[in-house]
């Protein structure tokens, strides 16, 4: 007896030892041998919502649910509001950030980047928090929407605007640290004009920004 048990726990320790040194299979074991393609299907939702040119971040969100009934709620059940909610960075994921790049998305191929869009000559007002102020801490509409909040920041085909005084073709603000595209520290105009073309073309609605991420990112 002592000698059956003696080989049965030898013979477990041999298994074992063996599983321990083996690496796990990297490919399916039934198509070993057979040259198998990637089968991975990736799926996009292309609904109405898609469109939308609004994502809202959660202190928007909260400020919907407490203010809108069911069935109404922007951004989820009906399309985008206006104003300083939706045309501030600080509140719609979606808006023009003049601190980023944006890029023109792949090609269907995958193999390399579309050419940077054609510049719009639409002026693209964006709101963007005063010094020192956080909209995270506010979840009321009339704190979203007060434009004292905010300074306000229009680019147009002739130069830029501060709250609304003309401040000349360069930036009012300083070079961002995401702005690769700027090589001075200050953006020109021509260069914040082709940041809001490729902004408008490939990134500015939820569809649009998905697929532009989905390329870049695989």
């Amino acid at each position: 007896m002592r000698l059956i048990t003696g080989l049965l726990l030898l013979g477990l320790g041999a298994s074992s030892n063996a599983q321990a040194q083996t690496a796990p299979a990297q490919v399916p074991l039934v198509n070993r041998g057979a040259s198998v393609k990637p089968n991975v299907v990736f799926m996009v939702d292309n609904s109405s919502s898609m469109n939308f040119a609004c994502l809202y971040l959660l202190h928007v969100v909260n400020a919907f649910l407490a203010e809108f009934v069911a069935g109404k709620i922007p951004g989820q059940d009906v399309g985008c509001t206006t104003g300083t909610r939706q045309d501030s960075p600080a509140n719609n994921a979606l808006m023009y950030d003049p601190g980023k790049r944006y890029y023109p998305r792949y090609n269907d191929a995958g193999t390399a980047e579309l050419a940077n869009a054609a510049l719009s000559s639409a002026t693209t007002t964006v709101y963007l928090p005063k010094s020192g102020i956080d909209m995270t801490q506010y979840t009321t509409k009339a704190d979203l929407e007060l434009v004292s909040r905010y300074d306000r920041l229009d680019i147009t085909s002739r130069g830029f605007s501060w709250n609304g005084v003309a401040s000349g073709i360069a930036s009012p603000l300083l070079k961002p640290v995401g702005r690769s595209d700027c090589l001075t520290k200050r953006c020109t105009l021509d260069e914040e004009r082709q940041n809001v073309a490729n902004w408008l073309t490939f990134n500015a609605t939820r569809l649009l920004a998905a697929k532009n991420g989905i390329g870049h990112a695989f």
